[in-house]
């Protein structure tokens, strides 16, 4: 093996040559991570984010590390890495069964994915992506976890009218995506979000008659088409859907109805669904078609005989992909896909809700919006004491985040409670200093009014008992609206 060196100067600049690149007034190990959303099949980036810089230090114990663990580097209440500190040395690093956790809100820990297609997918972290620290396994770096990005994805319809000049009436469609509360390693207490009801609208209407679907958002999936007078041929038109007042996507996707005449001989259709309006350069959608084809093609980037359409890298001189899918009988259709350049990665988003911790401390991730029909109860915090730090608790739709920062090492026991009756609770062994929260679901049918316990056994001997009570959440509301 070979011998471990993490020895390095770091030099501050100050005045024309500092930077403060991930927004804060410290020393930062630069580019230390980045952060992406891959497809489901963790094949290709769908999003890519910033870079991100951390101060590294031992700030709590993982999992089920025992408490007598040695910390190398310094933990709260001295403050590292700050530009106008006094040290001429500083020591940044994680000792063995130790992390430093940055909560979801600190800035750049998000991805912006504003512009993708909801669904599942997989969100990659990378820890040092450019290859700068020295490590003993150079290739493990690197975690997923599977999410789902919420909303509607419209479904190509292909339909068959009489040749009878008559208006035809039908449906159309598109697929659910619910987020969840919970991970993976958490199945048990996976609960998903309630989503909005679909809106549709009208985005370029049929060239042989009219739709009575408008451009505005409407809530009613059925729509009528009307031929004009005498034409006998197939039509199309395309149409758009999203979550009731979501603002997200920002550009809907789309899919084609398309409307074939059902003769002696019936003229062939085909229409893709799943279609974005417009795509960030070299990250990638899935597609589909009705009837389903493999004679995909592109006129930049890559398209799979599956419908997987990598966008290219630069922005085309014309700033636009034509995506063409043909059925086996020869009937085509066509999207046109703007092409974007990456948004830069500022201002960073309002603070998302954070769940962190099962038992003994051990990080949830990634952090989940509440569910969004009934907003989190606002957080209630204890008066800090010289063992239990700080206490607060927050709910989180059918959950209770109960987030502790211990003054001194010892075992707490936290549990919820409807009056004498304990729910749930959580064992956790902890450090002075180490956050820690933990995470209890409440019973569905629960409604009313519940207290925390949070209670201490402290190394040095001796027990503390905290209460904190938390109101009863409101009443569901008839509709909602996702930031």
């Amino acid at each position: 093996p070979r011998e471990l060196k993490p020895e390095a100067t770091l030099v501050y600049e100050t005045g024309a040559g500092g930077r403060l690149e991930d927004g804060h007034n410290h020393f930062h190990f630069a580019r230390a991570a980045e952060y992406s959303l891959r497809s489901a099949d963790g094949l290709t980036d769908q999003g890519l984010a910033a870079k991100i810089g951390f101060c590294l230090l031992d700030s709590a114990l993982l999992g089920r590390t025992p408490l007598n663990t040695p910390s190398l580097y310094a933990s709260p209440p001295r403050i590292l890495c700050r530009h106008d500190s006094d040290d001429d040395v500083v020591r940044m690093g994680l000792s063995p069964g130790w992390a430093d956790v940055y909560g979801a809100a600190t800035d750049f820990q998000w991805i912006d994915v504003s512009e993708t297609k909801p669904g599942p997918y997989k969100i990659r972290a990378v820890v040092d992506p450019d290859d700068l620290v020295f490590e003993q396994d150079e290739d493990n770096g690197w975690g997923d976890i599977d999410v789902i990005v919420p909303g509607y994805v419209p479904e190509a319809r292909a339909v068959a009218r009489k040749p009878d000049g008559l208006p035809y009436t039908f449906g159309l469609s598109s697929q659910a995506f619910q987020a969840v509360l919970g991970t993976r390693e958490d199945r048990d207490d996976v609960e998903p979000i309630p989503l909005a009801p679909p809106e549709y609208k009208l985005i370029r209407g049929p060239s042989r008659g009219t739709v009575d679907l408008p451009t505005e958002w409407v809530s009613s999936p059925k729509v009528v088409y009307t031929p004009d007078a005498g034409s006998n041929a197939a039509d199309s038109f395309t149409y758009a859907v999203r979550e009731a007042g979501a603002s997200f996507p920002r550009e809907p996707f789309v899919a084609t109805a398309a409307i074939a005449v059902d003769a002696e001989k019936p003229q062939p259709v085909i229409a893709i669904g799943g279609a974005p309006q417009q795509m960030i350069a070299g990250s990638s959608v899935d597609l589909t078609s009705t009837p389903v084809t493999d004679d995909w093609t592109a006129s930049g980037g890559s398209i799979s005989r599956e419908g997987r359409f990598v966008a290219p890298a630069e922005i085309p001189e014309s700033g636009e992909v034509t995506i063409t899918a043909v059925s086996a009988d020869g009937a085509l259709d066509r999207r046109t896909i703007r092409i974007i350049r990456k948004p830069r990665p500022e201002p960073a988003p309002a603070p998302p809700v954070e769940v962190r911790g099962a038992t003994r401390g051990e990080p949830l991730v990634p952090a989940v919006a509440p569910n969004p029909f009934v907003p989190p109860t606002p957080i209630a915090i204890l008066p800090r004491t010289a063992a239990l730090g700080r206490v607060s608790a927050v709910r989180i739709g059918r959950f209770v985040a109960v987030s502790v920062n211990a003054g001194q090492p010892g075992r707490l026991a936290i549990s919820l409670r409807k009056g004498t009756r304990k729910i749930k609770g959580c064992i956790i062994d902890v450090r002075a200093g180490a956050a820690h929260t933990c995470r209890i679901r409440r019973p569905r049918d629960e409604r009313s009014a519940l207290k925390v316990v949070v209670s201490m056994r402290k190394s040095s001997g001796g027990t503390i008992t905290r209460t904190l009570a938390l109101k009863a959440p409101p009443r569901a509301r008839a509709s909602a609206h996702r930031h």
